[in-house]
């Protein structure tokens, strides 16, 4: 069985530039913690047009692997402190939306 950052991982695509909101859709957490995550410079961002914050896909997914090594062993209370949460189907809809919207170069 695939586990649930392996689901986000086939998701994303490395090349892609995504939306503070987007990567929050996908880990299922608040636009707001992604942009604390880019303050605290916990993920890497870039802006965009001087003020638009965008994220590479392959940042994104360092930072989404930073949370296997916090839930690997971890109790529960760890996993919810650490913000990242299970991917259910309504993702893998997510990321069937997601796909066509990205333009191929």
């Amino acid at each position: 069985m695939m586990q649930s950052t392996e689901i986000i991982h086939d998701v994303i695509r490395d090349e892609a530039i995504y939306t503070p909101t987007e990567v929050a859709l996908l880990v299922k957490c608040s636009p707001s913690y992604v942009r604390r995550a880019i303050q605290d410079r916990n993920l890497v961002a870039f802006k965009f047009g001087g003020r638009l914050l965008r994220i590479k896909g392959i940042e994104a997914k360092k930072w989404i692997a930073k949370f296997e090594d916090i839930s690997l062993g971890s109790s529960e209370a760890d996993i919810a402190r650490s913000g990242m949460k299970e991917v259910d189907a309504a993702d893998l809809a997510l990321a069937s939306i997601l796909r066509p919207l990205r333009p191929r170069h």
